[in-house]
């Protein structure tokens, strides 16, 4: 039984204000090495070298895909981090995953992790996923994940786009996840 996921269109990421810092997509081999300036770089397709801070001077790994789509990122720290899986313009479930700069691990879940505004103040975040939406259009498909992170200066931004299908539950609800991940479907899936 075929069915078709919805794209996220990757140039997308790069135009939103709700990000807070400057992203480029430019294809891999386009990068000038060693680097001019510290810089967050991440591959969009295969994960085939690592994400992260690289400093100005540094060279990237070298590999096999020039042509490949790749984020270049002004480095930003977040405080806290929040998974929302979002239908249309709605969270249905959301958590926390990572508090004070520490990844929580599956070993219990904490109360925060589902009661995140009360111990993160997150109330900006609804807002921020309508107008992303409102932005977005057609280009997010109508089930996806956004990751958002605190900034030092207590703001949200958006982290990234992540495809419902592939994403990390941490201690969101399961039901409510699956509900997205239908909705991820393109026109072209199953209904």
């Amino acid at each position: 039984w075929p069915i078709s996921f919805g794209k996220i269109e990757l140039a997308l990421l790069a135009e939103l204000a709700e990000t807070r810092r400057t992203i480029e997509l430019v294809r891999f081999g386009e990068i000038v090495q060693p680097l001019a300036t510290t810089c967050f770089v991440k591959p969009t397709s295969e994960k085939w070298f690592t994400a992260k801070v690289y400093p100005a001077g540094a060279n990237l790994p070298e590999g096999p895909l020039a042509d490949d789509p790749t984020y270049v990122q002004a480095p930003v720290t977040f405080s806290d981090e929040v998974r929302c899986f979002v239908q249309g313009d709605k969270i249905l479930t959301a958590s926390l995953y990572r508090v004070d700069r520490v990844a929580w691990d599956d070993s219990g879940l904490p109360p925060e992790a589902l009661n995140f505004d009360d111990r993160i103040g997150a109330s900006a975040i609804p807002d921020m996923v309508r107008r992303i939406r409102t932005v977005a259009g057609a280009r997010l498909p109508e089930g996806v994940v956004m990751d958002f992170g605190k900034l030092p200066s207590g703001e949200w931004a958006l982290i990234e786009f992540n495809e419902a299908w592939a994403s990390g539950l941490y201690y969101c609800d399961p039901d409510r996840a699956l509900d997205v991940i239908v909705a991820s479907q393109s026109s072209l899936g199953t209904q």
